[in-house]
This record gives structure tokens, C-alpha cells and sequence, in this order.
């Protein structure tokens, strides 16, 4: 039984009583317990109060999937949920998140997609073996989280693997390598772990995927036993074979790479297509690096040259040393930016950060704001203060 633990007692304990003392037995012996649906102020929602959203109207603006996924996500079992339009809109941006990253993949199957091996697809290239890897892994999460109840955190684990290295990783991997010659074709494995994805998600957001799952099933060659719904397909099953770490660690030294150079694009305001020069520096990765040298560059949009790591050029004018993973990276700014200007603009970012956290403190010191003022208010200048640390 699923209900809200404010009626645990009220209503839960006497169906208990009533069925012992009327039939001789419980009627259920597993109970779930939601919390309370609360407003942005968190104060729970009641229509005297008038802080109720009509979940009916939430539906027609946002969808029923982004309003079943808002609910259910990021809480814990029992913990009351916060509702707010920013969380609708999350959630609505993840369903379309869903929908375009398939659109990408079904615009690449073609009339011959009869040929694609995509239900047992070769996993050979590095990229393809890591993702089948988080794939397997994320599976295993989900089934963990899904028998202990904790369903929030299952939709949390599919959510990020969707978005953050499905979508802003392999799909972007694959778009360079369908340009590539290498002889490699990321589509079979792009579709095999779409389809395991759609899977997954299914119990939280039914539509969307059964009706992207049904695109599939008609653009793509079928086994005969081959489910007619998503409704009714297996749910993905952890595959021990599938892991491999190796993979996982060589990615994760790209990922770093890369995402650290565009930090200090970002840090100091690069245009996002200006390409900068970078030297690339590693004992151990030195193969590695050159394997994936396309890569760095057009993901990190640098021109990118790999050096001994006795090559180092100290004192290079108007340049960056990144320090990541296995490989260190001089990333020659050049004329890009105005150091002189660059410094004034974070000592000046500083200098409102100092008072910022001074004005939180000095409001957080003080008795007569944090004995009167309610406790969430309370708890949200904490936050803010935590956050600005």
C-alpha cells in the first residue's frame, strides 16, 4: 500500500485492525509512505490556504510525465517535496532532453537499417565499451534502489546517465565519428542503449517512452518474439560481463581534460568557438592522447599538440597549466583576453562575494532574525551562505 504518512495512523493502522479482527489477517504488509507535497515557502499545500497547483492544469502546460517525474524525483521515501514551477520546467526539459536525443538517433537510421546489429552490437571501440559499461552499472543501481523502495533515487541515477554521458558525451562522441573514416559506426550502440534507457525509465515516465519506443519498433528490423508495447518488455537486467573498468578510467581522464579546458574558457570568457593552441603533456597516456587528439580538439575547440613532458615551455606569455588526470595541459591564451583586465574583474567578483557572505553572517548572528523568522527562511539563508562558500 502507497499513502501519506499523516494518515498513518488515522486511516493505515485501523484497515490493519479492522482486516485482523474481519477476516483473521492483514491486508497488505508492505506500506510506502510519501511525504507531503509543500509550496515553495514549504508550507503544506491545502486549498483553504490557497497554495494548491491544480495538477490538472499542471498537466495541460508541462505534460503528465514531467508532472509524474517532478513528484517522484529527488526526495527520499517519507521526506515532503517541495513543488515548484522551476522543478515542472526541470522535468519537462528532461522529457525533452529524452525526445531529442532519440530524434538524433532515429535520424541516422536508413533504409538499410535492416543490417544494424543493434540488439547484441559489437563493443569494440573505447567509447562504445564505456558506455555499454555505465549502462550495465547504471541497471545495477536502479535495480538496488527499486527494491529498496527508493525510487527517487532510481529516477535520479537514470536522469544523470541520460543526460550527463548519454546526451553530453556519446552522443556528442558519436557526431564526430559519423564524420570520421576510422571504419567505426557508433549507430548500433547508440539505439541499444536508447532502448535500454526507454526500458528503465518506463515505470516513471510511461508516454513519452512507450511512444518513442513504438517509433523505434517501426523504423528498425524486429525479432518476431519481439514485444507489441514497452509495457509489457523485460526490464533490463545487470550483466557483470558488460563491465569494464579500464574503459571507464581512460574516459574519465578525457572527460576531465576536456571539461577543465572549457572551465577556463568559461572562467575567463572566451568566445566558445575561438580555438585556442594547447600543448599536451603525460608520460603514461602519451598513445592515449594521440588515439583521441580529435577528439580533444573539437570537444575542447583547441588546436592541440602532444609534447614530451620534458617539453614545457615555462613562462609562456598570456598562458594557462591545467593539471588533470595523467595530463598536464599548457593552453596558450595568446591575445584572446586582456590579462590586466581579467584580473580586475575577479578581484572585483571577489570583493562582492566578501560581502555578500558578510551581509548573510551578519544577518544569521543575529537573535532576532533567527528566533522570529520561520524556520525554512532560516534554513534558506544557510543554504545561501553554504553555497557562497
Amino acid at each position: 500500500m502507497e499513502t501519506g504518512y499523516d494518515i498513518l495512523f488515522f486511516w493505515v493502522a485501523r484497515m490493519i485492525m479492522l482486516g485482523m479482527e474481519n477476516i483473521g489477517s492483514v491486508p497488505f504488509h508492505t506500506i510506502y509512505l510519501h511525504g507531503l507535497v509543500l509550496d515553495t515557502d514549504g508550507v503544506k499545500m491545502s486549498k483553504t490556504k490557497g497554495n494548491v497547483l491544480d495538477p490538472l492544469e499542471l498537466i495541460d502546460e508541462y505534460g503528465a510525465d514531467a508532472v509524474r517525474f517532478a513528484l517522484t524525483t529527488g526526495t527520499a521515501a517519507g521526506n515532503n517535496l517541495r513543488m515548484s514551477e522551476g522543478k515542472l520546467e526541470s522535468s519537462r526539459n528532461f522529457a525533452n532532453k529524452l525526445w531529442n536525443s532519440a530524434r538524433y538517433v532515429l535520424s541516422h537510421i536508413e533504409d538499410d537499417a535492416d543490417n544494424l546489429n543493434w540488439i547484441q552490437p559489437e563493443i569494440s571501440h573505447l567509447h562504445d565499451r564505456w558506455i555499454i559499461s555505465r549502462l550495465t552499472e547504471v541497471t545495477s543501481e536502479v535495480d538496488k534502489f527499486m527494491k529498496a523502495y527508493q525510487f527517487g533515487d532510481a529516477q535520479r541515477e537514470i536522469h544523470d546517465f541520460l543526460w550527463n554521458e548519454y546526451c553530453d558525451w556519446f552522443i556528442e562522441f558519436s557526431k564526430i565519428r559519423f564524420r570520421s573514416t576510422d571504419g567505426t559506426d557508433p549507430l548500433p550502440v547508440l539505439i541499444h542503449v536508447l532502448e535500454k534507457i526507454l526500458r528503465l525509465l518506463h515505470p516513471f515516465m510511461p508516454f513519452v517512452t512507450e511512444e518513442i519506443w513504438g517509433i523505434m519498433r517501426n523504423s528498425i528490423t524486429l525479432p518476431e518474439d519481439w514485444p507489441d508495447s514497452l509495457i509489457i518488455a523485460e526490464y533490463p537486467k545487470y550483466d557483470v560481463n558488460l563491465k569494464d573498468v579500464d574503459a571507464e578510467g581512460d574516459m574519465g581522464i578525457l572527460f576531465e581534460l576536456v571539461g577543465a579546458i572549457r572551465n577556463v574558457r568559461g572562467e575567463l570568457r572566451i568566445p566558445q568557438h575561438s580555438v585556442l593552441d594547447a600543448n599536451l603533456r603525460s608520460i603514461n597516456k602519451r598513445q592515449f592522447l594521440q588515439q583521441n587528439l580529435g577528439f580533444i580538439e573539437k570537444l575542447a575547440f583547441v588546436n592541440a599538440e602532444i609534447l614530451n613532458d620534458e617539453a614545457h615551455q615555462k613562462n609562456q606569455e598570456n598562458g594557462v597549466t591545467i593539471v588533470t588526470i595523467e595530463v598536464t595541459t599548457d593552453l596558450i591564451i595568446g591575445k584572446d583576453i586582456d590579462v590586466l583586465e581579467e584580473r580586475n574583474r575577479i578581484q572585483g567578483e571577489q570583493t562582492d562575494l566578501s560581502k555578500y557572505m558578510t551581509s548573510i553572517n551578519k544577518r544569521l548572528s543575529n537573535p532576532g532574525f533567527t528566533d522570529k523568522a520561520p524556520e525554512e527562511v532560516v534554513e534558506k539563508e544557510r543554504e545561501r551562505l553554504e553555497r557562497a562558500s
